[in-house]
């Protein structure tokens, strides 16, 4: 939604700054679309302070919490889609694939800050992670609702190595299995 920032860059957030109505009409769909090219490919981006990240040993969310801000480092990232799906200004939809390490919310604040109006993020789902799409996806509250039916869960079930799919196939002779399982590192 553009039009305002938030202190964790999405609805959940304070509000730290809100744009002048006449700043937010002078965004068309032209306008957006025309700003998201700047965000396409490899782009420098700083974690925000909402994150898991560690600063001296602590989250940066426990110190954004007490009120600390403490300087973030750019990290470049890949945006290899990033495709505007729906336009109801003030509130636009994309869909993004990229690269690990981005943060949805820090793209969307930097597409504000290029529009000149701020904008947050009202609601993010993950439609893929690691070659599993949505529609493969259980919610939570589908597996309270199937929690006394074990046949419908078992087939919810996935081979085990279907989760590791994404990563390359290594195999091990006798003895590097044993120090492996020792917890040493093998080549």
């Amino acid at each position: 939604r553009l039009g305002m920032r938030t202190a964790t860059g999405d609805a959940e957030g304070e509000c730290i700054y809100e744009a002048s109505p006449e700043d937010v009409a002078r965004v068309t769909t032209a306008r957006l679309a025309d700003v998201l090219n700047q965000f396409r490919g490899e782009i420098e981006q700083v974690p925000p302070m909402y994150s898991a990240l560690k600063h001296a040993g602590q989250r940066l969310y426990t110190l954004a919490r007490r009120g600390i801000e403490v300087e973030r480092k750019a990290r470049a990232v890949r945006i290899d889609t990033l495709t505007l799906r729906t336009v109801a200004l003030p509130e636009f939809t994309l869909e993004v694939e990229c690269s690990k390490g981005t943060y949805i919310r820090t793209l969307v604040e930097d597409i504000g800050e290029a529009l000149g109006c701020g904008a947050y993020v009202v609601s993010l789902r993950r439609t893929v992670i690691h070659g599993f799409p949505d529609d493969e996806l259980v919610t939570l509250d589908d597996l309270e609702r199937l929690a006394d039916d074990r046949e419908a869960l078992d087939q919810l079930l996935r081979p085990l190595d279907v989760a590791l799919m994404h990563l390359p196939e290594v195999e091990l002779d006798r003895d590097s299995s044993f120090y492996l399982c020792q917890g040493q590192a093998v080549r």
